[in-house]
């Protein structure tokens, strides 16, 4: 309604100041509208939020409720930036339809963040602290089996109920090593080392949530002090922290000291709760063993309708839960993007530890400077203003554009509008597609642009930010473009005509064609037909080539770094 009379404010009698505010909110929900039809959901907020003036709303705050209101707002942002619909488009409505899903437990990507005073300081687990820096960061209690921890008890899928049975994870190590004809030895060894992994890796959470500075602590002596019990060792965490240089080491103790009397205050017992009149472990008691206890006490407490009320709601939520099903269900189908495809045609060790076992990976300026440039020309091929709205994922990108110079996309942008492209209108723009190479099979990607050739056919093209590729890997992606357009045809009737062609735009215009005839499509569809069932075979051995040298992972790979070495 508000809406329908903003486009009839001429034939409304407004008194003039509530005319001039009425059209300029017009003014600004049109140019929103027109931006949100070429923007994803963290594009469009940072605009809501440029032209509303929140940020200067926010900044007016008083200290520290503006630095909480920033905070929680740039979460959402980058929790919005990162968001990616399981199916169907990439909407405003479907990024609306996920807030409105997640909105009784927003879990940690949402929830809210308050920041005290400057002085306060703030305690928070490793797991919670992921994605946030403070200046200085202290790690207590850095004792052995404590952290990395020693688990009570291992997670054998085969054991605990809580945990995903090995036969349907996707990490083919992990379901060789609990294969039931193992012995239970090799099983728990193992688990073990499984475990161990993983500590480190939030070891290595924890030392990074520090800008400036670090501080590691530990004692010899924690809990109550029985007489049998021995002092603990320092964890291995702070034992590699004692030995870098750059430490400055504190007090050390290397012979503990002796048992101390006391270590703890002692635990005072829990008080009656208000409402059941004792503690919640003898109410739990007095229930199990008496049915009838809560209703004598709700009606005691002149509460009783509100209880039975209770009762109801409850047993409704319990009769409303859909029974398991008979069968089991049909596996869901193995799901590979066409930036996944390449990756494997290079290295399938690195598509291993990008795709399966996915490993932490440098920040990647390149990679945002090659989303932007893609980000311009999808927005001029649609008519549209270009907006910072960079998400370095949203685009098929094959791992040696990670190459770019720092004014690439300055320079690349330049050639794109002196190249004839500009001025050709494309028929799709963007394009997404799932492509099912089986039933249990599906390739999807997003073409950056199809255009129409005079003779009646299409030109499906895909930009790079950088100088031309000499590897063979980077054909996969045309090849998967190919057998998209020609099985699905993108929504419309595909022509007979394809041409399919990478248009580099690092060191000026550089565009190299192939014409996708039969005898090329019957070489791309084996071509892609090898990788996918190489990835379901989980064949993941390294192969060691030139790419290497853009390798996140290089650090760690014996047979990269040997490759580059034999090459100097």
């Amino acid at each position: 309604i508000l809406v329908e009379a903003l486009e009839q404010l001429d034939s409304l009698d407004l008194l003039p100041d509530a005319r001039d505010r009425l059209e300029r909110f017009r003014d600004l929900y049109r140019s929103l509208l027109v931006e949100a039809q070429g923007a994803g959901p963290s594009g469009l907020a940072r605009s809501v939020l440029s032209k509303t003036g929140a940020w200067q709303e926010i900044e007016a705050m008083p200290a520290p409720s503006n630095l909480s209101a920033r905070l929680n707002v740039h979460r959402f942002l980058d929790f919005a930036e990162h968001w990616q619909p399981l199916e169907g488009s990439f909407t405003l409505r479907a990024f609306l339809d996920h807030l409105e899903t997640i909105s009784d437990d927003p879990g940690d990507g949402l929830d809210t963040a308050r920041l005290a005073d400057e002085d306060a300081v703030t305690l928070s687990t490793v797991h919670r602290a992921k994605g946030l820096e403070w200046k200085a960061v202290f790690l207590p209690a850095l004792y052995e089996t404590n952290f990395p921890a020693r688990p009570r008890a291992y997670a054998d899928p085969s054991r605990i109920d809580a945990s995903v049975p090995a036969h349907l994870r996707v990490d083919p190590e992990f379901r060789a090593s609990l294969d039931p004809a193992l012995n239970e030895r090799s099983r728990r060894d193992w688990l073990r080392r499984r475990h161990y992994d993983q500590e480190w890796r939030l070891a290595y959470v924890a030392v990074t949530r520090a800008e400036e500075h670090l501080y590691l602590s530990g004692a010899h002596w924690y809990g109550s002090p029985e007489p049998l019990k021995r002092p603990s060792r320092p964890s291995d965490l702070i034992e590699i922290g004692r030995r870098v240089e750059e430490v400055t080491l504190g007090r050390w103790v290397s012979e503990p000291p002796p048992r101390p009397a006391g270590l703890r205050f002692p635990i005072p017992e829990a008080g009656p709760d208000p409402v059941l009149g004792t503690t919640w472990e003898r109410a739990l008691h007095e229930i199990v063993s008496d049915p009838d206890w809560a209703a004598r006490r709700a009606r005691r407490l002149e509460v009783e309708d509100l209880y039975h009320q209770a009762v109801e709601e409850f047993q409704e939520v319990l009769l409303s839960l859909t029974d398991p099903a008979g069968h089991d269900p049909e596996p869901e189908p193995t799901v590979i993007s066409v930036t996944g495809l390449v990756i494997y045609a290079d290295c399938p060790k690195r598509y291993y530890w990008s795709e399966v076992d996915r490993l932490p990976r440098r920040p990647g300026p390149a990679a945002r400077r090659g989303a932007e440039l893609h980000r311009r020309i999808e927005l001029h091929n649609r008519g549209l203003v270009p907006f910072d709205d960079l998400a370095p994922d949203l685009y098929d990108r094959t791992p040696d554009e990670g190459a770019a110079s720092p004014d690439g996309a300055r320079r690349g942008w330049r050639a794109f509008l002196d190249s004839p492209y500009a001025d050709r209108t494309p028929v799709h723009v963007e394009a997404p597609f799932d492509l099912r190479m089986s039933d249990s099979v599906r390739i999807r990607g997003r073409i950056d642009a199809v255009y129409p050739e005079d003779r009646g056919g299409w030109e499906i093209v895909d930009f790079k930010s950088g100088r031309r590729s000499r590897r063979p890997s980077s054909q996969v992606q045309l090849q998967a473009y190919a057998l998209a357009a020609r099985r699905s045809g993108l929504g419309t009737t595909p022509p007979e005509s394809l041409t399919v062609s990478f248009v580099y735009l690092g060191d000026g215009l550089d565009v190299v064609s192939q014409e996708a005839d039969g005898p090329w499509m019957e070489r791309a569809e084996q071509r892609v037909l090898e990788l996918v069932e190489s990835i379901r075979s989980e064949k993941f051995r390294p192969t060691p080539s030139d790419a290497c040298r853009s390798c996140d992972f290089l650090t760690f790979c014996d047979p990269g770094q040997a490759h580059l070495a034999a090459d100097h």
